[in-house]
Formats: structure tokens, sequence, C-alpha cells
């Protein structure tokens, strides 16, 4: 079938089928790039892999072929195709080119010719709505369309639509046309938006060459993490029963307790009440939006020692979390049996990445041996030390701090020497700093009055003069609306209500450029050919092949200084650590313990 069809704010010819691609994909293959996207039967882990069609289009989106992979020769057509393209597009490859991959319709060697357009979206418009339609909206001036089955009659929903619509429903064609037709378009107004962005920058402004090196970073470590999400992560599901085994009755016997005094671990506003009603609540104690007390962790914590019913209410709320966290491992696996963890590039307004189907930077300690490694000599994980505070110290240029550091030393302890305080509240309070936290805050999270709040922190930043003048440079810098990262990514500040949040500036400078730090190793290790030695990026830490060899060249690539950030200490020392530790054959550190207790399920022996 061919046709033309008015969707998506063009004339768009349109073929369906074997006989219409074959006239209409020479004149796709001729352009600069092909735009592609797919629809499956849902984003569920049993749904996502199975691909219902295939849109390929034209760089100027006028024309677009659809196939159907459930048929061989189509498939074989869509594999041929996509292994002949020059660029291929695609807004959200994270999601789309493992599925494609994994279907064996995209070939591994065509991954280093993927290009997201979302990735670009987020550095152009970092914290903004980057979905496709917004992106369409935005630079295309088209109208948000209403949902496909808005208007449908009957009980309709994404995924009733997803799971049962194709093909013969004229607007789920629709939707794909327009899809693959605003992805083919997008490339020229996201750079020209990314332009405008970099012309705002306050300091740190880079070039045409430097801007377009920078989405050649991000474009790498995207398909870094492709290759690693269609390849899999292997997990033992046993883990996932020998840890509730292990833990079941205390936690039984625990929600019993909170029953009896009338707390619920599902229901905060139940511990709440019981605060006020012990007489554990003061005036410094921290109060939520709706002035009842906060049940944050941080604050009942300083509780947990000497009141059981805290105690009891912190470990049944972590159990019922790591439960949860163990329990989305055993959904991930149901089609491949494998875990395929989506790794979203320049997710946050910082750049950091984020990871989800499943959330893996989110998972507790005690969750993470569920993961095994997926090579040979196990797992090492690699982080740096205090990347925040070392980060501070450099870009604001503080002397002793970069020295004590350079010496070996912990970067707290001039901190914790100059206020005579235990590390933890020194880095509390150092942190609070640099997130813009103010004194009222930062009282009620130590409990203590807001005049001792500032006269420690006045203490603290007494011995690292660099980083308080960085502080309050940033707070003033943001209030011109935008600060840059070290590797020059500008960002813009929070607005709420139209006010600017000026206190974000110093955070997204230092939480920026430490991910900086982290896309410039990754960049590097991509360029090294080691990507694929490569588990996980979770924040600051790599968690890579345990291969000797593999772990030292890691190590030395972390260690390395981006030429930028030396040249901006200039004479200072500028000290990296990379510090490599053996993990094994699974993820999660050794040793390390949740609120219930260490969890070893080497220990359980024949339980497993």
């Amino acid at each position: 079938m061919r046709e033309v069809r008015e969707v998506a704010g063009a004339r768009v010819q349109v073929g369906v089928g074997v006989h219409a691609a074959q006239e209409l994909l020479p004149a796709i293959l001729a352009g600069e790039h092909v735009a592609v996207d797919i629809e499956t039967y849902g984003v569920a882990p049993a749904d996502r892999w199975r691909i219902k069609c295939v849109g390929i289009g034209s760089a100027d989106g006028q024309t677009v072929v659809i196939l159907d992979p459930r048929d061989p020769r189509q498939a074989d057509l869509i594999a041929d195709t996509l292994d002949r393209v020059t660029e291929l597009h695609l807004h959200n490859g994270a999601f789309d080119a493992p599925i494609l991959m994994r279907a064996g319709l995209l070939p591994e060697s065509t991954v280093d010719r993927v290009y997201d357009t979302l990735t670009v979206a987020r550095m152009s418009n970092p914290g903004g709505q980057n979905s496709l339609s917004a992106c369409a909206t935005r630079l295309l001036g088209l109208p948000a369309a209403p949902s496909p089955w808005s208007d449908l009659p009957g009980t309709w929903s994404a995924g009733k639509w997803y799971r049962e619509a194709d093909l013969s429903r004229a607007r789920y064609l629709d939707g794909l046309v327009a899809d693959v037709s605003v992805t083919a378009r997008l490339c020229d107004p996201l750079i020209g938006e990314l332009r405008r962005l970099a012309s705002k920058a306050p300091f740190w402004a880079v070039d045409e060459f430097e801007l377009r090196r920078l989405v050649e970073r991000e474009t790498a470590i995207m398909r870094m993490m492709v290759r690693r999400t269609a390849a899999g992560l292997p997990a033992d599901l046993g883990y996932a029963d020998a840890f509730r085994d292990r833990y079941s009755v205390d936690i039984q016997l625990r929600t019993a307790r909170l029953d009896a005094a009338g707390i619920k671990a599902s229901a905060p506003n139940t511990m709440s009440v019981w605060l006020q009603d012990a007489g554990l609540i003061d005036a410094h104690w921290e109060r939520t939006g709706t002035g009842k007390p906060s049940t944050a962790k941080k604050l009942l914590k300083s509780l947990a020692n000497r009141v059981p019913e805290v105690a009891d209410y912190l470990t049944v709320r972590s159990a019922e979390k790591t439960f949860g966290y163990l329990d989305t491992i055993a959904q991930s696996v149901a089609a491949t049996s494998l875990v395929h963890p989506t790794v979203n590039v320049m997710a946050a307004r910082t750049g950091r990445m984020s990871i989800s189907d499943p959330a893996l930077q989110q998972f507790p300690a005690a969750a993470r041996g569920i993961l095994l490694s997926p090579f040979d000599k196990g797992l090492v994980s690699i982080d740096w030390s205090s990347i925040e505070v070392v980060v501070a110290a450099a870009v604001g240029q503080d002397a002793g701090l970069l020295h004590a550091i350079h010496d070996g030393l912990d970067p707290y302890s001039l901190a914790v020497e100059a206020a005579g305080v235990e590390r933890d509240i020194a880095k509390v309070v150092i942190l609070a700093g640099q997130y813009g936290q103010g004194p009222t805050s930062l009282a009620r999270t130590l409990g203590i009055t807001v005049d001792d709040a500032v006269t420690l922190r006045d203490s603290i930043f007494s011995s690292m003069p660099g980083v308080q003048g960085l502080i309050a440079n940033m707070t003033r810098t943001a209030n011109g609306g935008h600060v840059t990262t070290l590797s020059g990514r500008t960002i813009p500040i929070t607005r709420v209500n139209g006010q600017l949040k000026s206190y974000t500036g110093t955070n997204y400078v230092v939480q920026g450029s430490a991910y900086d730090l982290m896309a410039e190793a990754l960049y590097e290790i991509a360029r090294r050919g080691l990507g694929e030695h490569v588990m996980l990026a979770v924040h600051d830490e790599l968690v890579v092949d345990g291969d000797p060899a593999v772990v030292a060249e890691v190590a030395e690539i972390m260690a390395t200084a981006p030429a930028r950030l030396v040249e901006h200490v200039g004479d200072l020392p500028l000290t990296l650590r990379a510090e490599p530790e053996l993990l094994g054959a699974r993820w999660g550190k050794p040793g390390k313990s949740t609120d219930l207790t260490t969890f070893d399920i080497e220990e359980e022996g024949d339980e497993l």
C-alpha cells in the first residue's frame, strides 16, 4: 500500500509492506540520515521486547515506510535497511535500540551510527519536557495531539492501546508515521536550541567545535549503554527467596509491634502522629508542607537507638523497600531471563544519568546482590573518593583543601579539625552548603538551634575559603539565570512560580562538573574499546569487569583529570583518587549492611 497522509504538519508519502518499501527505501537511504521508530505490545518487561511494526523515514520526514517484523521477509528487509544507513536517528534510543538489537533487526555494528535525539534534547533543554511530542511542539511548532485512544468508545488505556491496536486502525498508523516524521526533522532544530543555550554561558563558554564534541561525547556514552542494555545482566532469583525467608519472621514480629502502637509502616502519617503523642517532637523538628512532623529517615535515625517503635518502623520500611526492589528483578527477567536496565543519558538537569526498568541506582545495598557478574572474572567497583567536595575545591581553587587532598588527607579533615565535630557532621554541613540549604533547614537536620547552625557552618567553611567563595559566587551568578559546568554545558536555573532558585547554582555547577568527570572517563573508555567491560555506571561509581588489566586501565582513566580542570586550577595540585574494590561474583559491596543486618547469600547454603 502506498498513499499520501497528512500527519505532523506535513504531507508524508507512506508505504506499508514489502513491495511499497522496496520502492521507497532507495530514496530514504539516499538522505543524510534515516529516522526510525517502533511500536511494541507495551513497556512492561514481558511486552517491550515484542515488536509489532517498525517505521523508517527519510531525513526530511516526508517519506515513511512501515514494516511488520513478525513476517520473516519484512524482518529481513528491516535488518538489511538498518545495516545500510549512514546515520540512524531515534528518539529515546536507550529504549528502542536494544529492542531492535535483540530482535535481530539492528546489527551490532550499526549501533555506532545511532543518534539519539532525546539525548541531545536533554542537553539543549536541561530539566525540561523532552518527550517526542514536547519536542515537536517546542521546536517544530506542532500542536500537542491528544492520546489516540482518548475518544474511542469503551474503556481504553495506554496499556490496552499498545497491546491491542495495530495497523488496521488509521490513527495507529498515523501515530507511527508522525513519530518517524518528527524524529527525522528534529536534528537541526535541536542543535540550534543547544547553540542558543550555550550562548548564555556566564563562564566557561564553548565554541562550535567544543559544542559538537559534547554531543559526540554523550552520544558515545549512549551507544555504550545501549549495548549493555541489549546484552543484559544475569540475575539470581534464588537470592530474593533466600532474603525473604531470612527476614520474613522478624518483619512480621516488628509489624505486629507497630500495629499494637497504632503505627503502619506503609503510612508515614501514623508515625508522625505517634511521635507527637509520645512527646518526641521538639520545636526544631523538621515539618512537612502541611505542618506535620517529618518522618524522613535522616531524622528518625537519631531516635532509633533509644525508641524501639522507631527502630521497628525504619527496619520494616527498609525491608519492604528491599523486597520491592528484588521483586522488580523477578519481573524484569520474564521475557529474556536477563535484566535489561535502560540507561537514560543526561536524564537529570545536571547531566547525571539515571537507570530505569529497573531503577538500579536506587537499589539498597541488600538488594544489589541479586545481580550477577556478566564477566568470567567477576566485578570490581571503582569510584572517586568524596568527588563532589574534590570538585568544589578544584572549581573554587581552594589551595588549602587541594593540598590536603594531594597529601592523602580526607577531604573533610580540615573541617573536622576547624569545628571540632565528627566527620559525618562536617559532611552534612559542607554538602548542605553546596546544595543551597539554609541555616534553618540545616538546624532542623542537625537538631540544633539556628544560631548554632550558623556558627557551625561559619566555623567549618573558615577551613575552606575557596569553597565558601565558590558558593557565594555561584549564587550571585545564578541570579542571571544560568550557570556552566566544567565541560561548558550551560544549565538554566530552576524557576518556581517565576522566581529563580539561585541557591541551586553551586549544586548545578559541582554536581554537573562531577558528572562531566564521569562522562569524560566513559568517553575515553569507549574510545579505547573498553565499553563492553563496563557493567554499570551509578553516579560516581563504575562497576567493571574484574580482569586486572581492565581494572588498571579504567582506574588510570578515572584518575586522569580533564584538561579543562587542570588548566583551571593552574599550579595547584589536583588529585582524583579512583579506588578499586573487589566485589566478586555479585553486584554489591561485601560487608555492607542495611537497617536489617548484613546479608550474605553465600552463608545461606542449603536454603538455596
